[in-house]
């Protein structure tokens, strides 16, 4: 569009522009719900709560942590310990511009406990292990009570001829342990029965041969807790190939004689008094018996 300056004759021309100019936009991403988690490798979670874009368009997630963390979509999953950081980007669109990324960390830690089932008995077994450097994690798949191997049915048949398992085995693994010494505190829902055994299966000491032993295990008063412990690649440690590597099988043993131990109910007795009279009564029948005889 053009215009005349009457005065002096000169034409200005003036430009008309129209568009959009796009708008600034932020992201809320609030503390995650869960602060810190037991690692689980390869298991999931879900971020929680989401990140909010002020434009509201959707917000995209991805981990700056890999080797702790991975995302797809809103969905974590655990690939080892550490600070598991999300980063929640927005790229703007025509009408609003790229947000600045926001983040938020989950602490990964090493698992040291564990909860589950026992056959044979109602309710939940806890276990917990303590004394593992911050690297030592459980690895829940290969962690619970499972049926004894070949091999150690066989060691419990010639150590403790008749013996049974009935409960089954109680094995964990766990990784990231070089030299550690764990103790192992395993509570029952119900008390241990006092003539069972309470043994582990694995090498008494370092290079010797698998078999049941003592651990030196240490029972509460009402037989519900028991203790000890397991040092990698030492005593008790069923993975010495792989340093770090611990595998603990641990067994309530029944012995042969036990299933049938009952106590002895007691035969009534006279008392000491009494067969003395009885004595003395039968030695007077016998005198009176020898008078009518004579």
């Amino acid at each position: 569009m053009a215009y005349g300056d009457g005065a002096n004759g000169n034409i200005a021309t003036v430009m008309r522009w129209t568009g959009t100019i796009a708008v600034p936009q932020s992201i809320s991403f609030p503390a995650q719900t869960v602060a810190s988690r037991a690692l689980v490798a390869g298991s999931t979670f879900e971020v929680d709560p989401v990140a909010v874009a002020s434009s509201g368009l959707p917000v995209s997630y991805e981990s700056t942590t890999p080797a702790v963390c991975t995302v797809s979509g809103t969905t974590i999953t655990m690939t080892g310990l550490g600070a598991c950081t999300v980063l929640a980007r927005q790229a703007g669109d025509a009408a609003w511009q790229p947000a600045p990324d926001a983040s938020q960390s989950i602490s990964i830690l090493a698992n040291t406990i564990w909860s589950g089932s026992m056959p044979g008995v109602p309710g939940n077994v806890q276990v917990v292990i303590t004394g593992a450097s911050a690297s030592c994690t459980i690895d829940p798949t290969q962690t619970g009570f499972g049926a004894a191997t070949a091999q150690m049915q066989t060691g419990l048949q010639a150590q403790y001829p008749g013996a049974t398992l009935p409960n089954g085995v109680f094995s964990f693994r766990a990784t990231g342990c070089a030299g550690d010494t764990l103790t192992v505190t395993i509570t029952y829902p119900e008390a241990v029965a006092a003539q069972n055994l309470l043994l582990k299966w694995g090498p008494p000491s370092s290079g010797q041969a698998s078999s049941w032993f003592n651990p030196g295990v240490s029972v509460s008063g009402g037989r519900t807790v028991v203790s000890y412990t397991v040092t990698d690649d030492g005593a008790g440690d069923s993975e010495t190939t792989q340093p770090g590597v611990i595998a603990d099988p641990f067994a309530v043993v029944q012995l042969a004689a036990s299933a049938s131990v009952i106590a002895p109910i007691p035969v009534p007795t006279l008392h000491q008094w009494m067969l003395l009279l009885m004595a003395a009564a039968a030695a007077l029948m016998g005198a009176r018996a020898l008078r009518r005889a004579a």
